[in-house]
């Protein structure tokens, strides 16, 4: 993980480690601190971690999504728990859920929510002291989500399939509504706003560059080469954001 010296650093695309690579990334912060009590939110019918890496660590894992319907499509084997995560704290309490989580992480998630702090307070409050909150959001800083931002859901969702045909309307890889609520690149004040949550801000990083044009390669390749153009300028043209976050240790 990035040192706080460096944590709002520009990266290329290719090093996030989302999308495909975010099981193995969760997986080797889990191993890397010994984790096992581990909250997946808005992991649905697709939770990021398989059955038997789960089982190998004897990991204590929860998923948690806002639809009954998409949590009772995964495997019946997940522990799994239905709730709105923009929540109070009552609401926590009368559902019993577990306030000692070492990681609760999220993938593709944030950038959904309406309020996007206020799920923030609950990652805050699930975790133990020195537990590990990440989550992993697209921006819209770069021309084409500038643009899946201002037109209609209906147009929007027909240009997806031109472009990215491998994505369904559901699922994972769905589209839905979009916000982008602070799904901005790091600035001090998005960074002061989790630190006055109670958070340290381990790692902000943003990428640059985006695989929208993968079908027409004159495209792609003009986009690629941009990213390094991008990148030394230190333009916040980014497509996605690694935010780790520590709840610190009680003194």
């Amino acid at each position: 993980m990035q040192q706080q010296s460096d944590r709002n650093q520009l990266k290329n695309l290719d090093q996030f480690p989302g999308w495909a690579k975010a099981p193995n990334f969760f997986q080797s912060i889990i191993i890397q601190h010994k984790f096992k009590r581990i909250a997946d939110i808005g992991g649905g019918r697709l939770p990021r971690l398989n059955l038997d890496f789960i089982r190998n660590r004897k990991l204590d894992y929860t998923v948690f999504d806002n639809d009954q319907l998409e949590l009772d499509r995964a495997d019946p084997e997940y522990k799994k728990i239905c709730l709105d995560i923009m929540c109070d704290e009552p609401t926590l309490t009368a559902l019993n859920i577990p306030l000692n989580f070492d990681l609760v992480f999220s993938h593709m998630l944030l950038e959904h929510l309406p309020d996007p702090l206020k799920a923030h307070q609950t990652f805050y409050r699930m975790l133990r002291p020195g537990g590990l909150s990440i989550h992993m959001f697209p921006s819209r800083n770069n021309f084409p989500l500038f643009v899946n931002g201002l037109i209609p859901e209906a147009v929007s969702e027909k240009l997806l399939k031109i472009l990215q045909p491998h994505r369904s309307t559901e699922g994972q890889e769905g589209k839905f509504a979009a916000f982008y609520k602070h799904c901005g690149p790091p600035t001090q004040d998005r960074m002061k706003l989790y630190e006055n949550l109670g958070f340290q801000v381990v790692e902000y990083s943003s990428f640059v560059g985006h695989e929208y044009y993968k079908r027409i390669s004159p495209l792609a390749a003009a986009e690629r080469n941009l990213r390094k153009v991008i990148i030394r300028a230190g333009l916040p043209l980014i497509s996605a954001n690694l935010l780790i976050l520590r709840k610190p240790w009680a003194n």
